[in-house]
């Protein structure tokens, strides 16, 4: 399996990989912020770490995901930009989601194209769903230095899509800790596990909102889709008997 597949499964998930599931889970984008459950911060940034597996064709792959996120339900817009190392390779991504003017880019930060199109959902106020089952609390850490999380259960079905999530946050502020995916997107098998680190609330750096200056220079989606078919993925060789290399924080 090669990078770009696995960028397609990143990009085409209902959960968009990268980002918590609760911002893209179907049954949880009409729900406003006094949701049965708990909560985000209208305002954070953080990166969240992820190492798991995918399966298409019959070929699978291990994949380690790391993606710088900011998250503003003020200003109702969306940053992620992801680094995914599988052995094939690198990819390196950035998805800007602007809820207002109902744009999104998609940015291949390597080959610097950027496709402007339409958000593939509507905005998430980010709330855990309503239908998401608390199955227990959990303390992290111990003695005087520890942490109280919520754990949660879902499941999410579409017509090539099934999966079962854990997502786990703080008890207090509902920041995001932990959350682990198993099933199928769009009809290819995965199974990753990540973790959020270094979460802020607020939004340091707005700029992370505006698309670099290429992108004004872009066509639509389909002019975009033709240019990526005709390009070759920039990639790293790798020796598989190494295993994967550490994946790059973005910055």
């Amino acid at each position: 399996m090669n990078t770009e597949i696995l960028k397609n499964v990143i990009l085409a998930s209902p959960s968009s990989l990268p980002l918590a599931v609760v911002l893209y889970y179907p049954r949880a984008l009409a729900q406003l912020r006094t949701a049965k459950n708990c909560c985000f911060p209208k305002q954070w940034e953080g990166f969240q770490g992820g190492l798991g597996g995918v399966n298409a064709g019959g070929q699978g792959q291990a994949v380690q995901i790391v993606t710088k996120i900011a998250f503003d339900a003020v200003g109702r817009r969306v940053f992620t930009y992801t680094n995914s190392t599988t052995a094939a390779g690198m990819s390196s991504t950035k998805l800007i989601q602007d809820f207002n003017t109902n744009t999104m880019y998609v940015i291949d930060v390597l080959k610097r194209i950027c496709q402007k199109t339409k958000p593939t959902a509507l905005f998430n106020n980010g709330c855990v769903p309503d239908d998401a089952k608390q199955v227990f609390d959990m303390t992290i850490g111990a003695g005087s230095e520890t942490l109280q999380a919520k754990i949660y259960t879902m499941r999410l079905q579409q017509a090539s899509s099934l999966l079962n999530i854990t997502l786990s946050v703080t008890e207090k502020q509902c920041v995001p800790v932990g959350e682990t995916m198993v099933g199928s997107v769009n009809n290819v098998k995965m199974v990753m596990s990540m973790q959020y680190f270094d979460i802020t609330l607020g939004i340091k750096d707005p700029s992370v909102f505006t698309p670099p200056a290429f992108c004004k220079q872009t066509g639509d989606l389909r002019t975009q889709n033709q240019k990526l078919t005709k390009g070759k993925f920039r990639t790293r060789a790798l020796n598989m008997q190494q295993g994967l290399p550490k994946a790059e924080i973005p910055s």
